[in-house]
């Protein structure tokens, strides 16, 4: 995650098996506004706020049966007074997973 907002205080990275269709799920209604969910989020996990980016590791098994799956992500940053809701998203990432 990068150009993560000065003032942040917390931060998730969401991930899914599937992503939300049509654009994503617009986040107005939740006091959100510009922001979208992207990913039907499987797992969250908690990441530390250290400055303007984040990185996040993530084990995955050497399974056959997993090569060419799809894995969706998304962070969910905490910043207050950003918004009204004082959370905001990124863009998401479509990771495939390979057979090597």
């Amino acid at each position: 995650t990068r150009d993560i907002p000065a003032g942040a205080i917390s931060g998730f990275h969401v991930i899914g098996t599937n992503q939300i269709p049509g654009g994503g799920l617009d986040l107005s209604l939740v006091y959100m506004p510009g922001c979208r969910l992207y990913v039907a989020a499987d797992v969250a996990v908690g990441f530390a706020i250290t400055g303007a980016t984040a990185q996040h590791n993530l084990s995955i098994p050497n399974i056959a049966s997993l090569a060419g799956a799809h894995l969706y992500s998304q962070s969910i940053v905490v910043v207050p007074g950003i918004n009204p809701l004082g959370v905001v998203t990124t863009n998401a990432i479509d990771s495939t997973i390979d057979a090597n």
